[in-house]
């Protein structure tokens, strides 16, 4: 358990076995981020190296959203894909090129089932240097795909390599979801519907973006 905003809780477990890492503030407990470890690790810091890392402030809600401040939070998306996030200050993801055996960061909604759901609010600020390299997998980019709401966020010096559809540098497939004033300068690479943006636009809206 956790009792204090930032804290950082290094964690072993054997291959196989689920944590659970738990907030308390003021009184009140939440799950701040589950895994089960596998039996591969990652280096560079993935969180599947089961470093268990709570968020900087916020419990998710729309009202209070929690705080990213570090690329492993970015990545913790993937736990719960239906909460509301804000980015505190520009994120280095340089350290993502050694993740996964070089496959990168895990996209956040690994596909349209399940699918990232909540919103993701840059404020301003942006992902630097975010390595993906993917492509046996389709539906891949920051957010892999997105049914939420994604707004002022910038993905800069990025490398994204994704497989037979839906690449993007910022959302790899936009179904139903919505980008606003947002941007991306990634490298982006794919067999079709690749985009530096967005890949695969499926019933979404994309506003002042590019």
């Amino acid at each position: 358990t956790i009792d204090s905003v930032g804290k950082t809780v290094d964690v072993s477990a054997a291959s196989g076995e689920s944590v659970t890492v738990i907030g308390s503030l003021d009184g009140k407990e939440a799950v701040v981020q589950s895994f089960t470890k596998d039996a591969t690790t990652a280096s560079g810091g993935a969180p599947s190296d089961i470093s268990a890392v709570a968020f900087d402030g916020g419990d998710g809600t729309v009202a209070n959203p929690y705080v990213i401040m570090k690329v492993q939070q970015l990545h913790a998306m993937n736990n719960d894909l239906d909460a509301h996030y804000i980015l505190g200050q520009n994120i280095d993801a340089s350290g993502t090129t050694s993740w996964n055996g070089g496959d990168g960061f895990d996209p956040i909604g690994e596909g349209q089932f399940p699918e990232f759901t909540g919103s993701l609010d840059g404020d301003g600020y942006v992902v630097d240097g975010l390595h993906i390299n993917r492509p046996s997998e389709n539906e891949v980019g920051l957010i892999g795909a997105n049914n939420g709401d994604v707004s002022n966020i910038g993905v800069v010096n990025a490398d994204v390599t994704g497989g037979d559809y839906s690449v993007g540098g910022l959302v790899g497939l936009n179904h139903d979801g919505t980008v606003t004033e947002s941007y991306s300068t990634a490298s982006v690479s794919g067999a079709d519907s690749v985009g530096g943006l967005v890949g695969y636009n499926d019933g979404g809206t994309l506003s002042d973006s590019y």
